[in-house]
């Protein structure tokens, strides 16, 4: 096998000591062994930086960059990129793990592809026992959300799902290889917000006019934790800077054709954090508020509306779902009376 192509693979580090072996065990036992392992520990006060320093005296492919302060995952991975030298970037979360030929099978796209810029690939959603909940296909998602036949093409780009792009494209890093000349040329990088900062680095690289060649193979594997919705605190969840990002970079480079489809994300991304703040005994009107330097006025009085509709009806009806020991269960509100469905063990 032709081993001349370096993979620079990045992951942030943060109080993952329950996963990092099994993460990184997939990355020193790929198939393919020209690549260099990047690891920056963002100030972990569990035995993560021991982890890392242990596999580092091991293998010298690693690289350990140790920060004393806590500044994000976006933080982490900009150090990273800039301390990189390989020929492609990866991305991968420390409680994730990959396909042993992960690599090997990149390889084989770019080398019979011309070496395009971005490549992606396919996914599973899995839980900690390494049970599968679902194969994520995008060849099938995109056929049915914009009508286009990937697997017939070989690659998609944004002008051929303009109308549905932030419908078809979840914004994971990971699930993609990126040329590092690319990004540096282009000058895409991670916001610092602690929710979404890879949605900014995921839609404005896509969002250049590249070709993005897709692999319809499972490599990685993404882990779904056995807990229920997470709390975050109301200064998180307020912090919506990708947002702008994305919006400006939409309306720098004039892309016509992708504005209906971001106006949509936008909207129902705030509406969600609303809807998430809310629940922190803040009216939801008074959520909506942090967000209104992020709309226009038309777009504001629209979701207050929404949202003023949608919070009498809760009062009245609300289902919620939540996920105990793997098992999906229905908390369902009924004028005051909670019932239960599904069998939790």
């Amino acid at each position: 096998m032709n081993e001349n192509i370096r993979f620079s693979i990045i992951l942030p580090v943060y109080n993952v000591e329950k996963y990092m072996e099994k993460s990184l065990n997939s990355i020193i036992n790929q198939t393919y062994k020209n690549l260099e392992i990047i690891c920056v520990n963002d100030n972990s006060t569990d035995k993560s930086l021991e982890i890392l320093k242990e596999y580092s005296s091991k293998d010298s492919r690693f690289v350990i960059i140790d920060q004393k302060e806590n500044k994000g995952p976006g933080y982490a991975r900009n150090i990273a990129i800039d301390k990189a030298t390989g020929d492609y970037i990866s991305f991968l979360d420390p409680d994730d793990w990959l396909e042993l030929d992960n690599f090997e099978q990149i390889v084989n796209v770019l080398e019979k592809n011309n070496y395009p810029k971005i490549v992606q690939f396919d996914f599973r959603e899995v839980f900690e026992n390494s049970d599968i909940i679902r194969n994520y296909d995008f060849c099938r998602k995109i056929k049915k959300r914009a009508g286009f036949d990937i697997q017939k093409n070989g690659y998609y780009n944004w002008k051929k799902v303009k109308n549905k792009f932030f419908e078809v494209i979840i914004p994971a890093i990971w699930n993609r290889v990126y040329s590092r000349k690319f990004i540096i040329d282009n000058d895409i990088k991670f916001t610092n917000d602690e929710l979404g900062e890879d949605s900014a680095f995921t839609y404005r690289a896509l969002l250049q006019d590249v070709n993005v060649y897709y692999l319809h193979k499972y490599l990685l594997n993404y882990l779904k934790k056995n807990t229920t919705e997470r709390v975050y605190s109301k200064e998180r969840l307020a912090s919506l800077d990708y947002i702008n990002a994305i919006g400006s970079h939409i309306e720098k480079n004039n892309l016509k054709g992708v504005e209906k489809s971001f106006k949509k994300y936008k909207l129902n991304t705030i509406k969600k954090r609303s809807k998430q703040i809310s629940n922190q005994n803040i009216s939801p009107e008074s959520a909506l508020e942090l967000y209104k330097s992020y709309l226009t006025q038309k777009e504001y009085e629209k979701l207050l509306k929404e949202i003023k509709f949608s919070s009498f009806w809760n009062k009245i009806y609300s289902i919620k779902k939540e996920k105990v020991n793997g098992k999906r269960i229905y908390i369902v509100n009924v004028f005051g009376k909670t019932f239960t469905f599904g069998k939790i063990k």
